[in-house]
């Protein structure tokens, strides 16, 4: 083996020994060695000579190099060159950073701490706060642009914000009908009688602020203009959900709604800019600038890990941020325009929606339980759908206990499709039947199905909002305990006992429309029994307060189709 391993390496020497002869021949570049030897040396000579010639021009190239990285470093400043460029030197050992602290405490509402004007972290009182896992894409640690960070187009602003503000006060809290200001100053180290100055006026019971930015010798700067975050989320695992966030921006009379694929790139919105907004699901954050003073509203996505949403302000022009829940009436109440960021579903069903969530709202004062809200809404429905349900109730009992003559049809007349289908309706016809008439009373209810589920589903008026016992939050899926393992496809570990529950009442409400004296279990009633598993399915992550509503809908149902619902007389006396 190692023969024949040396012979390879040997031939595989001599062919690339003769190849590179073959090919020097063919160019006519033979030269011989003597020649070689004399080449190299040639070029170890030129090497020294060009390294001798770099170090001299090296010597002499020195000074200019200096020269220029000051006139690089050195940012265009006519007025005053020379303290710029010292100016430009602290920036890269700047001086340590003021970080203070201001708690604010706005009625019973909100309740804020800032640093330096942004808002870090927040709580808003009224609503409870929720499972700790459950993240809101406002405000995140891990990137600094939190709602109110500004960014100024001046490289000196910028600067001297970066020093940090000192804020007057290191609490405020405010009652009801009063306003209170925060002013935050940034001096400019070089030069202490150039101010940056910051003022964010509250208002009690209110979650709208009014900012405004203003300079001391430093005017001209100031009219470059800046830009102000509404907030981002950033989430590097991946494990946000980007339906439940939304960037809605609102240019002339027209709401621009971005879609937040996977991509990354930054969306631009250009024109007359009224609003631009950051939207979790229950809550939001809204710059909202002064008419006209709005050059463009800009969406940042990295992917699925980080969303920002900035709105660029002319010449430091004051404007106003609602930092808040999506609450129908507040929003209205501005009359700008805000409530576009209530999610009630389309156009035609929005108003239904508003509807439903207003008469909870009318119950909530008398019962202070949205769940039990729920409960009598659901009855409420239930009694003014009455004569439709059971409209439909009836003909689905009556085409049940008609099943058997139309099998017998089927029988009598097969391989006859014509024949087969005038019989058929010639029976409806003699006992009254209309094939349909189970049909149409529930697609006049789908409308009012619809806007209750999103007036359930998207209200913020369920967050935090306890029912009784382990349903402690109605806008979350219930949770009775938490397995010690993820349910595959569901993504969740909780054990949900309301849609268990909806699932047994569903196959009970199938056996009773399904099965019945007489009648013969068809391909769609197999069919209909896998309803309630799918149902289950669909509903097992859904707000408790969504699957509450279906499950009293589910009993009521139950209730009706048992003791109220007969079915034609004549079938009945057939039977």
């Amino acid at each position: 083996m190692e023969k024949r391993y040396i012979i390879a390496l040997v031939l595989i020497f001599v062919i690339l020994v003769g190849y590179s002869l073959i090919m020097g021949y063919i160019r006519g570049e033979e030269p011989k060695v003597e020649e070689k030897e004399e080449l190299a040396e040639e070029e170890v000579v030129l090497e020294k000579e060009e390294e001798e010639v770099v170090v001299e021009e090296r010597e002499q190239e020195e000074p200019l190099q200096v020269e220029v990285e000051e006139i690089v470093v050195e940012p265009v400043e006519v007025e005053e060159p020379q303290p710029v460029a010292e100016e430009e030197v602290e920036i890269v050992e700047p001086v340590e950073k003021k970080e203070i602290p201001v708690s604010v405490v706005v009625g019973e509402i909100l309740d804020l701490t800032l640093v330096n004007g942004e808002i870090v972290e927040y709580h808003f009182t009224k609503y409870e706060k929720r499972d700790p896992e459950d993240k809101q894409p406002l405000i995140t640690n891990e990137v600094k642009a939190p709602p109110l960070t500004i960014e100024f187009e001046s490289v000196v602003l910028q600067r001297i914000a970066g020093y940090g503000f000192v804020p007057d006060k290191e609490r405020i809290v405010i009652g009801e009908g009063k306003d209170e200001t925060l002013t935050l100053v940034a001096e400019d180290p070089s030069d202490p009688e150039r101010k940056l100055i910051e003022r964010i006026t509250f208002h009690g019971q209110s979650y709208m602020l009014d900012v405004e930015v203003e300079t001391v010798g430093l005017e001209e700067e100031l009219e470059k203009g800046f830009r102000v975050w509404a907030g981002n989320f950033y989430d590097p695992e991946d494990e946000w959900n980007h339906k439940n966030v939304k960037v809605l921006t609102k240019v002339g009379d027209e709401k621009e709604k971005d879609e937040l694929g996977k991509d990354s790139g930054e969306i631009a919105h250009e024109g007359a800019i009224n609003w631009t907004a950051l939207n979790s699901k229950y809550f939001a954050s809204i710059i909202v600038p002064q008419p006209g003073d709005c050059k463009g509203a800009y969406i940042y996505r990295s992917k699925n890990e980080l969303l920002g949403v900035v709105a660029q302000l002319e010449e430091g022009k004051p404007f106003r941020l609602y930092f808040g829940p999506l609450e129908y009436d507040r929003l209205k109440g501005y009359e700008l325009s805000l409530e576009w960021n209530v999610d009630m579903g389309w156009s035609w069903i929005a108003p239904i929606s508003r509807v439903f969530l207003k008469m909870m709202e009318w119950s909530n004062r008398v019962t202070g339980n949205y769940g039990v809200d729920i409960v009598i809404l659901s009855v409420l429905l239930k009694v003014l759908l009455l004569p439709l349900t059971q409209r439909a109730l009836r003909s689905s009992k009556s085409m049940q206990m008609l099943q058997p003559k139309i099998a017998e049809l089927k029988e009598k007349l097969k391989g006859e499709p014509e024949k087969l289908n005038k019989e058929t309706f010639a029976l409806y016809k003699k006992y009254k039947i209309n094939p349909l008439g189970g049909c149409l009373p529930l697609l006049l209810q789908m409308p009012i199905f619809i806007a209750l589920f999103n007036a359930l589903r998207n209200a913020v008026e369920l967050y935090g909002a306890k029912f009784t016992l382990w349903i402690t939050d109605l806008s979350q899926a219930d949770a009775l305990f938490r397995l010690p393992f993820t349910i595959p496809l569901l993504n969740t570990d909780k054990f949900s006992l309301l849609p268990i529950l909806m699932i047994v009442a569903m196959v009970v409400q199938n056996r009773l429309t399904t099965q019945g004296k007489g009648g013969k279990k068809g391909d769609q009633q197999k069919m209909m029994a896998f309803l309630p598993i799918i149902f289950g399915f669909i509903f097992y992550t859904m707000p408790s307060g969504l699957v509450l509503y279906w499950l009293i809908n589910t009993v009521l149902t139950i209730l009706q189709q048992h003791y109220m619902v007969k079915p034609v007389e004549a079938l009945k006396e057939e039977r």
